[in-house]
């Protein structure tokens, strides 16, 4: 009689901690994917009258942090061709930051780099497009996760709004990310600010590109 007496008050001990156990992994899961989505930026639909489809012709750029994209383009470009040693065998640097998602995107950075003649931006109901020109046309749907391929990379992206500002962004891996932002001056003037942000490298990188309407 005791003995099943003891059998019966086991039981309810098992149930709970086999429900505790289930409830951490859940909230684990719950944590790790939390945290794979808080790489990108919480953005929402257009406001009333914040439109940028147009043909944006390019005026001018910030020189200074234009050399500074080029030099991580060149960057990107010595650590992917081997360096000859003296003995004949091919070597890497051993630089740190020689690692795939480092290189990756300073490849990218460098795509971005290059000079634009003109942006076309076509905004519609869910999606913006924008076609950069060398850096090839994109669509995006408007404030949901997407994926995308820019130099045969294939990137994590989000678009959207923050406020009447247009905001594109493109996640490489953890720490790593490229901003587009877009505002509109006026109604014929539109600024382009390039953030980049590389865990381990310093300060964000900001470049900013002025564009005009062209009008057909």
């Amino acid at each position: 009689m005791n003995k099943n007496n003891k059998l019966n008050k086991s039981v309810p001990i098992k149930s709970i901690w086999c429900g505790i156990i289930r409830l951490n992994l859940v909230l684990f899961a719950t944590l790790i994917m939390t945290a794979c989505g808080s790489r990108l930026i919480n953005v929402s639909s257009p406001p009333a009258k914040s439109d940028y489809t147009g043909l944006w012709k390019f005026i001018d750029q910030a020189e200074d942090t234009h050399k500074q994209l080029r030099r991580r383009s060149q960057y990107a470009t010595s650590n992917i061709i081997p360096i000859e040693s003296r003995d004949g065998s091919t070597r890497r640097s051993r630089n740190p930051y020689d690692t795939p998602v480092h290189i990756l995107t300073d490849m990218l950075i460098g795509l971005l780099s290059l000079t634009p003649k003109e942006l076309f931006i076509t905004q519609s109901g869910n999606k913006v497009e924008v076609d950069y020109g060398v850096a090839g046309y994109h669509s995006f749907p408007i404030a949901e996760p997407t994926k995308i391929i820019m130099a045969n990379i294939e990137l994590e992206a989000i678009a959207g709004w923050q406020g009447k500002e247009l905001i594109i962004q493109l996640v490489i891996g953890d720490g790593m990310f490229i901003l587009q932002r877009f505002n509109l001056l006026d109604s014929k003037n539109l600024l382009e600010t390039i953030e980049v942000e590389m865990a381990g490298r310093g300060e964000r990188l900001r470049h900013q590109r002025w564009y005009r309407l062209s009008i057909q």
